[in-house]
């Protein structure tokens, strides 16, 4: 139970973890993106709204992505693995919307900002 009472060294954690290379991934303020971002690789874009009709049958609301990135390859690690380090950072330039595009139609949709 004494350890439990022990105060954490926050200097000693931040030691430890850029000895692993740990990287704070971006707060959702630095990057304007707050949500569920999922990348996927293809050659040509995917229908985003049924994608995510497809995943919400499966998975909880939550866990389905609201913006999708489309990529050109998926970045690897020299073990094979996902590098995320070097997936872009989600921004608004290239994301594809989870849901298609309404334009105006009525005088009062074009009048609203």
């Amino acid at each position: 139970m004494e350890e439990l009472e022990d105060e954490i060294d926050e200097a000693r954690v931040k030691q430890i973890m850029a000895q692993i290379n740990y990287v704070e991934p971006p707060r959702a303020d630095e990057t304007g993106i707050g949500r569920l971002v999922a990348y996927y690789v293809s050659e040509k874009p995917l229908a985003i709204a049924e994608l995510r009709d497809f995943l919400a049958k499966d998975v909880p609301q939550y866990m389905v992505p609201q913006y999708v990135v489309r990529l050109e390859k998926l970045p690897l690690t020299p073990n094979g693995k996902t590098d995320r380090k070097a997936l872009p950072v989600p921004t608004h330039e290239h994301m594809q919307l989870s849901h298609d595009f309404a334009r105006p139609q009525t005088e009062t949709e074009k009048a609203l900002p």
